[in-house]
């Protein structure tokens, strides 16, 4: 349980680092001239302008989306739909999408704090370690600056994860991708509806793995490959409750095979209706040529072990 004064304490912090994150914008849009123009994005700015294009293409009328980078023919698809909507709120603003974008940003960015704050809670009733762990998550990365210091810009031939990898720390997502703190909220979320029902697996507690898999639904929307995530997450969690031998997880028959009961049909509920949504996305990138092609060379290498 989470009373409100740690929520505010939350509040408080949380609106620090994100006044941290606009900084730098805000420095950029303070130096700009007539003849050097900031165009909103300082980190990993070829996705964060591909972004912002395709909110200017959804605030034009679009719905459905091609690649813009062939003149191929191919389908329009409906693909990175939170920046499509996201361009039909600058279109009925009348805000730039720039300028939505960062509020977009600012304002999933907060709910990815207090989720996570929630999702921690879950684990531990100690106020202290809560903080703590929190804090980590906030504002935690990896040994990155290192190299910085070191004048360096690689390690044994590669650079480290916290150079261009937002997925991996919080800090980043609040500093540049509003469509990943959404997405992350949801992943959470979903989650926590799972516990929540394992906890008391009834039919009439069915409704909260209905939620669980919305939360996967609406995330695979956004972010098609965080449902696998989702999905390996609840079977890991399944496999330890297994092998805790949780009282009535299993049943045995005569063949002594074991039934999965309960927990696994619930869990299995939230992942069927969260299927469409990475069924829809490998029809997509499975079917046309164009972006079957795309999604090949769309790939992130793994860094150096050490």
């Amino acid at each position: 349980m989470v009373i409100r004064k740690e929520y505010r304490w939350v509040l408080l912090v949380s609106l620090a680092a994100l006044t941290l994150t606009c900084l730098p914008y805000l420095l950029g849009w303070s130096l700009e001239t007539p003849e050097r123009y900031f165009g909103g994005c300082i980190f990993l700015a070829d996705d964060c302008y591909s972004y912002l294009a395709k909110m200017e293409r959804a605030a034009l009328g679009e719905w459905l989306l091609q690649m813009p980078y062939t003149p191929e023919p191919h389908t329009r698809t409906l693909i990175y739909i939170f920046y499509v909507l996201l361009g039909k709120l600058s279109a009925l603003t009348g805000l730039s999408p720039a300028l939505t974008y960062h509020a977009m940003r600012l304002l999933f960015g907060l709910g990815l704090l207090l989720t996570v704050y929630r999702f921690l809670a879950e684990f531990t009733e100690r106020l202290s370690v809560r903080r703590l762990a929190w804090l980590m998550v906030t504002f935690g990365g990896g040994l990155g600056w290192l190299l910085v210091v070191l004048g360096q810009s690689n390690w044994l031939g590669t650079p480290p994860l916290d150079f261009y990898l937002p997925e991996g720390f919080a800090f980043l997502v609040l500093l540049g991708f509003p469509h990943i703190a959404a997405a992350q909220s949801l992943l959470l979320w979903g989650l926590l509806f799972l516990l929540r029902v394992w906890r008391e697996p009834s039919l009439r507690n069915t409704h909260y793995a209905l939620l669980s898999g919305l939360c996967w639904l609406l995330m695979g929307l956004i972010v098609p490959f965080y449902v696998a995530v989702a999905w390996a997450v609840a079977g890991a969690a399944l496999l330890a409750l297994a092998l805790r031998k949780k009282p009535g997880f299993f049943i045995s028959g005569a063949t002594k095979t074991w039934f999965l009961r309960r927990e696994g049909l619930l869990a299995g509920l939230a992942v069927l209706l969260s299927a469409p949504a990475v069924a829809y996305s490998a029809w997509v990138f499975t079917s046309d040529r164009v972006y079957a092609t795309w999604a090949a060379q769309n790939l992130i290498l793994s860094p150096h072990p050490l």
